[in-house]
C-alpha cells in the first residue's frame, strides 16, 4: 500500500522527504544483519546438535529476512516511482512515472464524463503495541463512476481519512455538477473489478450535507462489517480452491514424503530408551515440525474443516512412517522397536493437532458470530 501525502490544493503525491528515505535504508540494513545473525546461529546450533534451538533460530532468521525484503520493496515504491493524483479544473487526474526508466503515464477523467461519485467507507487497522487490541480508523473511499469514450462504464478510486479534505473534494464535485452519493458500506475488501458487477448492490443515498461524513477520521475499537457482493464471495471461494490446489495440497504431499524418507533413512539411527526415542534424538523437534506443518497445510483454521481431519492426518503420518521403517527393515537387521517409538511420537502429534484444531475452529466460530452480530447491528442502525 502506497501512502499518499497532500500537496497543493487537492493534489496528492507519494514523494517523501530525504530523511525518510535514509530511515528506510537504515531499517533495512539493521534487519538484514539480524537475519544473518539468526541464520548463523542456527547453523552453529545444527553443528552442535541442538535441534530445537537451531530450528527456532532458522525460523527467526527467515521471518526477519522477510521483514527486510518487505522493507526494501516498500522503500522502492517511494524512491523508484512517482505517483500523483487529485482534482484539478478539468477533472480527476492520475500521473505515474518510473524514475529509473523514465516512462510515464497520464490519465484524466473529465467532470463531464462522471456519472456520480460515491463516498463509501474503508477502515485501516491501528496497532497499539503490546498485548492490547488495536483499533480501526474509518476513512472515505471515493468511487468515481464514469463513462469512457466508447460509452462503457468504468470506476476510479481514491481514499482519504481527513474529513475536511473529503468535504473539499465533495465541494469541488458539486460545483462541477457531479452527483454525489454516500454509503456506510465498508468496501475495504472490494477490488476494482468487483464494482463492475457489485456497484449497483451497494446501499447508497444522496449526499445531504457534512453530517453524512461525521464518522470519517474517527477511531473505533471494532471494525466495520466488510461489504461483499455475491460475485465477490464466489470469486473468493474459487480463488481459495485454486490456491489450495497450487500450494497446500502439494505441500501436504511433500510433508508425507519427508516423513517417509526420514523414517526410512534417519529414524532407525535414533536412540531408543524404554520404547520411546531418547531426549538426545531429534524426536521432539520432528514432532513440532509435523504439528506446525499439519496445522498449516491442513488449513485447520477454516470453518469448513471436518472434525475428523486431525485423526486422518495422524493416521496418515504414522502410516508413511511405518512404511518408511518397513523399507528400512529390508536393509537392516531389526527395526521393530522403532515402530512403537514412532507410534508414541505420532500420538503426541495427534494430541497437539487436535488441540490446535479445536482452538482454531472455536476462534473461527467466534469470528463468524461476531461478524454476524456486527452486520445485524449495522443493518439495524
Amino acid at each position: 500500500m502506497i501512502e499518499m501525502r497532500k500537496g497543493d490544493s487537492l493534489n496528492y503525491s507519494n514523494q517523501i522527504p530525504g530523511w525518510a528515505k535514509i530511515a528506510h535504508l537504515v531499517i533495512f540494513f539493521f534487519l538484514a544483519l539480524l537475519s544473518l545473525g539468526g541464520f548463523g546461529l542456527g547453523a552453529y546450533l545444527l553443528w552442535t546438535g541442538l535441534w530445537g534451538g537451531a530450528l527456532l533460530s532458522l525460523v527467526t532468521g527467515a521471518v526477519i529476512s522477510w521483514a527486510a525484503w518487505f522493507t526494501w520493496k516498500n522503500s522502492k515504491l517511494y524512491t523508484d516511482h512517482r505517483f500523483e493524483t487529485g482534482l484539478n479544473d478539468e477533472g480527476f487526474f492520475s500521473y505515474y512515472k518510473d524514475l529509473k526508466q523514465g516512462t510515464e503515464r497520464k490519465h484524466l477523467i473529465p467532470y463531464g464524463s462522471m456519472r456520480e461519485v460515491l463516498i463509501a467507507r474503508k477502515t485501516r487497522y491501528l496497532p497499539t503495541g503490546g498485548n492490547r487490541p488495536g483499533s480501526y480508523r474509518i476513512g472515505a473511499q471515493m468511487i468515481i463512476q464514469w463513462e469512457d469514450k466508447r460509452g462503457e462504464t468504468d470506476y476510479a478510486f481514491f481514499g482519504m481519512e481527513n474529513k475536511e479534505e473529503v468535504i473539499q473534494w465533495v465541494g469541488r464535485f458539486l460545483s462541477q455538477g457531479v452527483t454525489v452519493m454516500t454509503s456506510t458500506a465498508n468496501v475495504s475488501l472490494a477490488a476494482p473489478a468487483d464494482y463492475q458487477t457489485g456497484y449497483g448492490q451497494l446501499e447508497k443515498q444522496s449526499y445531504a450535507g457534512e453530517a453524512d461524513l461525521n464518522d470519517i477520521g474517527t477511531i473505533t475499537r471494532k471494525d466495520l462489517p466488510a461489504w461483499r457482493s455475491p460475485e465477490m464471495e464466489q470469486a473468493r471461494e474459487l480463488k481459495r480452491q485454486q490456491h489450495d490446489k497450487k500450494w497446500f495440497k502439494p505441500l501436504y504431499l511433500v510433508l508425507l514424503m519427508v516423513n517417509l524418507l526420514i523414517a526410512a533413512l534417519w529414524m532407525p539411527n535414533w536412540e531408543v530408551a524404554e520404547d520411546v526415542f531418547s531426549e538426545n534424538s531429534p524426536s521432539f523437534t520432528f514432532i513440532l515440525i509435523n504439528t506446525v506443518a499439519l496445522f498449516i497445510f491442513g488449513r485447520y483454521w477454516r470453518a469448513t474443516r471436518r472434525w475428523f481431519r486431525p485423526l486422518v492426518d495422524t493416521l496418515l503420518i504414522y502410516a508413511v512412517q511405518a512404511l518408511g521403517l518397513a523399507v528400512s527393515g529390508l536393509f537392516r537387521k531389526s527395526t521393530a522397536m522403532y515402530y512403537e517409538a514412532a507410534w508414541i511420537d505420532t500420538l503426541t502429534v495427534g494430541v497437539f493437532i487436535c488441540l490446535s484444531f479445536a482452538a482454531a475452529q472455536l476462534a473461527a466460530r467466534v469470528r463468524k458470530a461476531r461478524r454476524a452480530r456486527n452486520e445485524r447491528h449495522s443493518a439495524g442502525g
